[in-house]
């Protein structure tokens, strides 16, 4: 798994190189919410905290009640691909308890009396390998994708993606924040585009006297724009990432050969100590932190080896190596955290 023939620093992948994975036409997409196999959530969850990252990806755990962000955020988009209610509903309790203010939000955003219009979208949730050089692909997928308009108003030829969140309030330092977005850059990067435009709409819809938020349902359209910076930092985090999830795989499973117990086995995957952020507790807190009851609210996820499948032009050796590395850990680890 070492460095790629002429992958060097000048040697990124070119955009012809980047190919669509999966077709899903508008309004196809019916399966339970979630990102790609080895998406952006994939490394930045390890940049952020590798037992989280083991936690996941390794031992595949998920929390038994979903996230109430990721959930809304689900539905909300779930809207925009064109799912319809039956199957939101079908993916869980959760999801049933989020439609009403989903769609309240999705009718808002979609009226162009009381938010910008929405432009036609060539694709939507349309799914891309990235290649590295010398290391694992990384996959994305726009929620939409529409025309690039030339100063004459006539398409370009080029796209611009389009990735809808929602907030619980605007920050000053949006713009900033999205800017420089790895998330963001790789659907630019994936699209060919110059630019890409990140959609926030406001889901507080309370004030401290008990009345709608006069913010609710408005709209914040970011735009970022791609600059080869950004461009090679990207390629730069994602190589190295890889390589250290190469290194830390490789160490742990040989300390479970030479049979230097769980305890060294986990050590390549340490807890970080910044477990409360912007949105509250990390889902894995009481995983990590707590010996009472609340730790053994997960389960394990079907798909979370995923990633470890070869993704378009991958060498299927070099995964398989990693995947027995990655079952092996697996074996040890998950009795233990």
């Amino acid at each position: 798994m070492g460095e790629a023939e002429g992958s060097g620093e000048g040697r990124l992948p070119r955009r012809e190189h980047i190919k669509p994975r999966v077709s899903t036409p508008s309004g196809a997409h019916k399966q339970a919410p979630g990102g790609t196999p080895r998406g952006w959530s994939f490394y930045s969850t390890a940049h952020r905290c590798w037992r989280l990252w083991c936690l996941r990806y390794i031992i595949g755990l998920t929390p038994l009640r979903a996230d109430e962000y990721f959930t809304f955020g689900s539905t909300y988009h779930a809207l925009h691909e064109g799912v319809d209610e039956k199957t939101i509903a079908s993916w869980g309790p959760d999801f049933v308890e989020a439609l009403p203010a989903a769609k309240e939000l999705y009718s808002r955003r979609i009226d162009s009396t009381k938010n910008p219009p929405l432009p036609p979208a060539l694709a939507k949730e349309q799914t891309y390998a990235i290649p590295v050089p010398g290391a694992m692909s990384i996959t994305t997928k726009p929620d939409q994708e529409e025309a690039e308009l030339g100063n004459d108003g006539k398409p370009t030829g080029q796209r611009i993606p389009r990735d809808y969140k929602t907030a619980g309030f605007f920050s000053k330092n949006d713009s900033e924040y999205w800017a420089v977005s790895g998330q963001i850059i790789a659907e630019m990067i994936a699209t060919g585009a110059s630019e890409g435009v990140v959609d926030i709409i406001h889901k507080g819809t309370e004030r401290k006297d008990g009345k709608e938020s006069d913010s609710f349902g408005k709209v914040q359209q970011l735009q970022v724009l791609m600059t080869e910076d950004k461009r090679r930092s990207f390629f730069e985090l994602i190589r190295d990432l890889s390589e250290q999830i190469d290194q830390r795989l490789s160490r742990a499973a040989s300390a479970v050969k030479n049979g230097d117990g769980a305890r060294e086995v986990a050590s390549y995957f340490p807890r970080c100590h910044e477990c409360v952020g912007h949105y509250g507790l990390c889902p894995y807190y009481d995983r990590c932190w707590t010996v009472g009851a609340s730790r053994y609210l997960y389960r394990e996820r079907p798909d979370a080896h995923t990633w470890l499948e070869p993704v378009d032009g991958e060498s299927a050796k070099d995964m398989k190596v990693r995947k027995e590395r990655a079952l092996a850990v697996r074996e040890v680890l998950s009795k233990v955290l």
